[in-house]
């Protein structure tokens, strides 16, 4: 209509009426609110399907789909996969070959293992093995060291005695597998009738998201929800760690779970007040294959699972202690006759001052309780210990019943406190390996599930957790195990403790995440003092030029572990303490800490200056790793970006050095140009450069760097496909560090944030959305829809454009409440046109008033439409002509 109404007016031109005509045109379109003859159309799907990249599975017990291999004897083996109704036979006859079969669940899986047996001749073994990938399908499994494996089988291979028909569940979890391999090791019949692995960890379907992300791009997809599946994978919901009791033969048992945060004792909770009690038992001390690590524990005037009375019995010997913090002391022994898997009744009287026990209706021994005047009850198990409790007991002074649980069933547990058992969702590192609260991880992982789930919860939980380790200097340990106990403690005594200075900082920048997409400002204003304590050790790690400064093997380890520390004036470092000045700034002002807001972000300036001063290098235009060497590191330039420390203009140089210098390898770019460090691509801060070169503009490259380094994880055609990101990339394109590699690693989940926030668009800029930016980067993409969840409702977007015609359309629809800026691309175009729900509000490089937004203005690659109110907004741009 537009091109045929100027077409003849222009046929006529020459005439008055055409020249008044003209000039009439002339003043509607400058007019503020004429209406538009842009292409407002919607060129997106009107409901694209994302339950069709889900990877969530949708039952509470994942099945195999296949099986991968078999050998030697085995019958009926596709009867074991999902909704097949059982009956597969693996028979071994004496001196014969071990049957084997590869059961493959399409993809990474992960929680408690189990195997319904419905037949069973002889008593023969069976040995099961678990592997991320099909690289290490062999009888021992993959690789799961036991150093920080806080919670989990230490183990990647399991061997049961089969006696019985019934139920064979691990007691551990088995975090990460697509492959399980069953064998029989010994001779003998057994018949499954199903196996599987009972899910665990966040089972969210995609179709459930609070937020999503689609494009017209499908690999982006797939590497999207691969990222919040990754992520899902390692998040555990509150009391979803199984823990170290089950209910087995009528009994209670009992067992030294893997570490836990020492907590090692499992009380009931209701009983925190009580004073006088007897409380009764029965007790069995169960044999340990080493002739050692043979006892029973239990506990009286339990405070916590670090504090109160507890007793120790091994065959001949009653131990009792004063636990305090977790440090035992013993305050009593005395040599007894009760053994080794047997029966034992056993009763603690507490009166006053003292408890006396009484084992098998003899009185055994009297110490002082005097430390704890109220608490309740408990069991102590530690390491390979492992005792049965039945028929507990409780009654007052008088013999009134306080607590009467037989321990035959797993009701009964409701109110207890079990050692490895979370009391605080939160967000582990690996599936598979480390499954700790790692304080870097989260910086990766809570953006991922804010922008997917609209679950902050669970960074929430690893900052109360990683709270809780803190030293009086202030440094706070970058890794804690999920289960350790929410404890009123004294800060640590240690200057510093694990993992490193730059983990210790990551804490500042996880609470400033969680602030920024959950708007609790409470949460925040209770860990205040905890900022200030970190920030307060920062400082004392300064040089003279106010640089800071790593010590080699005390605070100098970082992300890429594998290599030796870095000591000195680390440009990565000072550029992540740059970070966290910015984050405390930022957290100081929303608690009504302005004066500490101020002085931080002083201090950031002065870093800033410093860093660019004595890291810069300006014949290159890169980041040196540090002040003296000149090797180019991809954190260091990466993180640099996207914190905005190199000077105006300099971050599109620094980007395009680090790629001549890094991006020499077809699985991705090399960490360090330099062949000192291991070249091992790193997943991790390959998702921080793919956000860097959204936020420079560089869109393009972006995406290839997803594609690149995510895009092939994410491909179910891939031989090495576990549909998870994996911990690192090694540079054959296998995993980094082999069979020991996390293959659903949270820190590898960067590529969904770089997707939500600047491929879709959508950042807050104060806390919980309160404010926004909706900036779309097209890059290659035709289209792309989606949303993020805050705290007034979904902020949605949905955009395409047309980059050979300068022409861009999106709509935006804004929950009440909040309220934001709209950057639209322009595609470069000279002098766009931008109109919101048709009506025209910047042309010819000027604001018309009356539109929608409250202002505007231009940097050239976009129109920044200032004021955006709740509501929906369609909005479009064109060049001029």
């Amino acid at each position: 209509m537009q091109n045929r109404f100027l077409t003849d007016l222009f046929a006529i031109k020459n005439s008055a009426l055409s020249r008044a005509a003209l000039a009439m045109l002339a003043l509607l379109l400058d007019a503020p609110g004429a209406s538009a003859a842009l292409p407002v159309g919607r060129p997106w799907p009107n409901a694209p399907d994302r339950q069709a990249y889900n990877l969530v599975p949708n039952q509470p017990s994942s099945c195999p789909v296949r099986v991968h291999s078999l050998s030697g004897d085995v019958s009926n083996a596709n009867a074991i996969l999902c909704d097949s109704g059982g009956g597969l036979t693996l028979t071994m006859a004496p001196g014969g070959a071990a049957p084997r079969v590869v059961l493959d669940y399409g993809k990474n899986v992960g929680g408690i293992p189990w195997l319904d047996v419905g037949a069973v001749s002889g008593n023969p073994q069976l040995k099961v093995a678990y592997s991320e990938t099909a690289l290490h399908l062999d009888d021992n499994g993959d690789f799961a060291p036991a150093l920080l494996e806080s919670d989990g089988d230490s183990s990647r291979n399991n061997l049961y005695t089969v006696s019985a028909p019934g139920l064979i569940a691990n007691r551990y979890t088995q975090g990460g597998e697509r492959f399980q391999v069953v064998t029989l090791t010994s001779p003998g019949s057994v018949t499954l009738r199903g196996a599987g692995i009972q899910y665990i960890a966040d089972r969210t379907q995609a179709a459930d998201y609070a937020g999503y992300f689609l494009s017209s791009d499908d690999e982006l997809n797939r590497v999207w929800y691969a990222s919040v599946y990754t992520a899902q994978l390692n998040a555990v919901p509150t009391a979803s760690l199984p823990g170290s009791y089950r209910i087995e033969n009528g009994a209670l048992s009992a067992w030294g779970s893997n570490p836990t945060g020492n907590s090692v004792i499992g009380y009931y909770k209701p009983g925190a007040n009580w004073t006088d009690y007897t409380m009764a038992f029965d007790l069995n001390i169960v044999p340990h294959a080493n002739g050692r690590d043979q006892q029973a524990g239990w506990t009286v005037r339990t405070r916590d699972a670090q504090n109160g009375v507890v007793f120790l019995l091994s065959p001949g010997l009653l131990r009792a202690f004063k636990a305090v913090g977790n440090q035992y002391t013993e305050i009593g022994s005395q040599p007894v006759a009760a053994g080794a898997n047997a029966w034992h009744h056993v009763a603690t009287s507490v009166s006053g001052a003292t408890a006396t026990v009484n084992i098998d209706n003899l009185t055994v021994l009297t110490v002082s309780a005097d430390a704890f005047g109220t608490g309740s009850v408990g069991f102590r198990q530690w390491g390979p210990e492992e005792a049965r409790f039945r028929n507990l007991r409780l009654t007052d002074r008088a013999g009134a019943s306080l607590l009467n649980l037989p321990l035959n069933d797993a009701a009964q547990l409701r109110d207890f406190h079990i050692p490895g058992v979370n009391e605080v969702p939160s967000i582990l590192d690996g599936a598979k390996r480390d499954r700790a609260v790692w304080s870097g991880d989260l910086d990766t992982e809570g953006a991922v599930l804010a922008y997917s789930l609209g679950n902050n919860d669970y960074l929430k939980g690893g900052l109360q957790l990683l709270a809780t380790h803190q030293h009086g200097s202030g440094f706070i340990e970058g890794v804690v195990p999920p289960a350790y106990p929410l404890l009123r403690q004294p800060l640590l005594a240690n200057e510093t403790g694990p993992y490193s200075a730059v983990y210790s900082m990551y804490f500042v920048i996880d609470l400033y995440d969680h602030l920024m997409y959950s708007g609790e400002r409470a949460f925040a204003a209770s860990l205040w003092p905890v900022v200030t304590r970190q920030m307060a050790w920062n400082a004392t790690r300064l040089d003279a030029r106010g640089l800071f400064i790593t010590r080699d093997r005390v605070d100098g380890a970082d992300w890429d572990f594998y290599d030796p520390d870095k000591a000195g004036a680390i440009t990565a470092y000072n550029v992540m303490y740059y970070r966290t000045l910015v984050a405390a700034a930022a957290i100081g002002d929303a608690v009504g800490q302005g004066a500490a807001a101020a002085a931080y972000r002083g201090q950031a300036a002065k870093l800033r200056d410093a860093i660019n001063t004595h890291m810069y290098d300006g014949a290159r235009g890169v980041y040196r790793i540090s002040d003296t060497v000149p090797v180019i590191a991809q954190d260091a330039n990466a993180l640099a970006v996207l914190a905005g420390v190199p000077a105006p203009g300099q971050a599109v140089r620094v980007l395009a050095s680090m790629k001549t210098a890094l991006w020499t390898n077809q699985y991705g770019p090399m960490p360090f140009n330099d062949p000192f460090w291991k070249p091992i691509v790193s997943t991790f801060m390959s998702g921080y450069e793919a956000q860097a070169r959204y936020l420079a503009n560089d869109a393009e490259h972006a995406e290839q760097l997803i594609h690149t380094v995510f895009g092939r994880l994410a491909n179910p055609l891939n031989y090495q496909y576990t549909g998870t990101m994996w911990e690192n990339v090694g540079a054959d394109g296998t995993p980094g560090l082999g069979r020991q590699t996390s293959l659903a690693h949270g820190w590898a989940t960067g590529a969904a944030t770089a997707l939500s926030a600047y491929a879709l668009g959508i950042l807050p800029t104060a806390p919980g959305f309160d404010t926004w930016l909706v900036q779309p980067h097209p890059g290659t993409l035709d289209w792309a829809v989606g949303q993020a969840p805050t705290p007034h409702g979904a902020l949605q977007v949905k955009w395409g454009g047309k980059r050979d015609a300068a022409q861009f359309t999106m709509e935006v629809v804004a929950p009440g409440g909040s309220s934001g800026t709209v950057a639209v691309p322009t595609y470069g175009a000279g002098n766009p046109v931008v109109t919101v729900n048709e009506r025209v509000v910047w042309r010819n490089g000027g604001f018309l008033a009356g539109g929608g937004p409250a202002g505007a203005s231009t940097d050239g690659q976009f129109v920044y439409l200032n004021g955006i109110q709740a509501g929906s907004y369609l909005i479009a741009t064109g060049p001029a002509d």
